[in-house]
């Protein structure tokens, strides 16, 4: 039994068994409950420098609360009986198997797996987020590709093999690059470089996320898959260089049977998609964040609900048909069969899965702006069963034109009409209140704020009602548009005369304008 030691605290470490083995290093088993140990063959000062900013520099772990691990950052170095360093001291991940096997129907069926596409957009789900809280410590993570992250029965993933992520000294600003990319997930300015010279940045992670949760929700690969035009179909990376992929804007690729459209996803979904591949094709700067598709996913699972035909089936609320089911008619194959001699138990797996994610990765601190707050709630229904949360945004405007009324019988009573302009729209529509701030400066910079008593009923102006109910929107939806670049979230007509038609109607009978 070969007998190492902790270079924090010099304890022993026995390695027990070999569990993994490849060109660069081993794995062992130790005697430390719950750690293992990873020994380099070449070791360097270099590497070791790298693993100790990542030691004293860890991202908080969101799934900490769940004693789940969501990624194996080292804990400590290791050295020889001469003192010399030769690996690091990481966690041990049980129970799990690796994103290929979730994603790919034929191996999941395998591995007798009850997956259905509830899990795989909780998957997806958590993925993005887990790389968010990657990306805000600083760190680019490089080499993303299935064989790296493993995955549980809960949906939570974990990211292996974290030593070769992009490091960057917060003290020096050394940078520590990552060495190794993987066919398929190399994003196309990249592909050619040479990695020990190329300094990668977020962008690069965002293009190869987009490809994993395309991979995710359709089981193939998004530039792998469909049927090639006219001649030699190119490689994988060739595609990729080129932006020629399923949904892109050339022609050369087509839809086979066997691949799905784009259309069949929820729309904030399709919109990440298109921005990843075609607008970030040109301009990197262009893909959705992990952020970005952290908010889409979040979006997507609270409108799935399960089939009432077959209970492995999940689709959209708003679908007319089941996507699924009229796959399997037409072509005879079901990705989501369950295997042979399991029972479905898919409403109790919905349940249990979202009452262990209900607080996924405490995302008050890992996305930072509080307008991405979902209040949740499940409806259970016998006959079919539904998840709903119900989002901020969505209910904002009709809890609005409620207290819209009560606070305008409220305000004429007592007020006159431009307190009423002042006062009412800020305690009417709180989440709107620095915009509401912005309009009140530009009204105060107005002549006519403060009115002698005589000319409260014929002195109120356009620009008034501008400031205040206007102008705080027009922001608000500009706000949400920079921040989420969600086409859904542009500016909504029947939303805004939701409040603009009633407000101006009301001025004009109880004050003749």
């Amino acid at each position: 039994m070969k007998v190492l030691f902790c270079a924090t605290t010099n304890q022993t470490i026995n390695l027990i068994q070999q569990i993994a083995h490849s060109g660069e290093g081993e794995v062992w088993t130790t005697n430390w409950n719950g750690m293992l140990a990873k020994l380099y063959h070449q070791p360097s000062a270099e590497k070791f420098v790298k693993l100790g900013v990542m030691i004293a520099h860890q991202p908080q772990d969101p799934n900490q609360a769940k004693n789940h691990h969501s990624f194996t950052f080292p804990q400590s170095l290791i050295k020889d009986n001469k003192g010399q360093l030769v690996g690091f001291l990481m966690y041990h991940i049980k129970d799990t198997v690796e994103l290929i096997d979730i994603y790919n129907p034929k191996r999941r069926k395998l591995k007798k797996l009850e997956i259905d596409w509830h899990f795989l957009h909780y998957l997806a789900l958590n993925i993005s987020s887990i790389v968010a809280v990657i990306h805000q410590e600083g760190y680019v993570i490089g080499d993303i590709k299935p064989q790296n992250i493993l995955v549980n029965s809960q949906a939570l993933p974990t990211f292996i093999d974290v030593d070769s992520f992009q490091v960057k000294n917060p003290q020096t600003g050394e940078i520590y690059r990552c060495v190794v990319g993987t066919e398929g997930y190399t994003p196309p300015e990249l592909i050619g470089e040479d990695f020990h010279q190329a300094e990668q940045n977020y962008a690069h992670d965002n293009f190869r996320l987009g490809v994993l949760i395309y991979q995710l929700l359709f089981s193939y690969h998004p530039f792998g898959s469909g049927i090639w035009q006219s001649g030699d179909k190119p490689d994988m990376n060739e595609l990729i260089k080129r932006g020629i992929w399923l949904e892109g804007n050339q022609n050369f690729l087509s839809h086979s049977p066997n691949t799905m459209p784009l259309s069949i996803i929820h729309p904030l979904l399709r919109n990440c998609f298109l921005r990843c591949f075609n607008d970030g094709h040109g301009n990197p700067s262009a893909r959705p964040s992990a952020q970005d598709w952290y908010y889409a996913l979040s979006q997507a699972v609270n409108d799935l609900k399960i089939c009432s035909q077959v209970d492995s089936h999940i689709h959209y609320a708003q679908d007319q048909i089941c996507s699924w089911c009229a796959r399997k008619n037409s072509l005879g194959i079901d990705i989501f069969e369950l295997p042979s001699g399991i029972k479905s138990t898919a409403k109790q797996r919905v349940l249990t899965r979202i009452q262990a994610n209900s607080s996924i990765f405490q995302q008050k601190e890992i996305l930072r702006d509080k307008d991405i707050n979902i209040i949740q709630k499940i409806i259970v229904n016998t006959d079919n069963f539904r998840l709903k949360k119900f989002n901020i945004f969505r209910k904002e405007m009709f809890y609005c034109f409620a207290w819209m009324m009560i606070w305008w019988v409220i305000f004429i009573t007592f007020f006159n009409i431009n307190e009423v302009l002042v006062i009412f729209p800020i305690i009417a529509n709180l989440p709107l209140f620095n915009f509401h701030m912005i309009g009140l400066i530009f009204l105060a910079a107005d002549d006519n704020l403060f009115l002698k008593e005589s000319d409260y009923y014929n002195s109120t102006s356009f620009f008034d009602i501008f400031c205040v109910i206007i102008l705080p929107y027009l922001l608000n939806y500009i706000y949400r548009y920079i921040l989420f670049r969600d086409k859904k979230l542009r500016f909504k007509i029947i939303e805004f005369f939701i409040w603009l038609i009633p407000s101006i109607i009301l001025l004009f009978i109880l004050y003749d304008l």
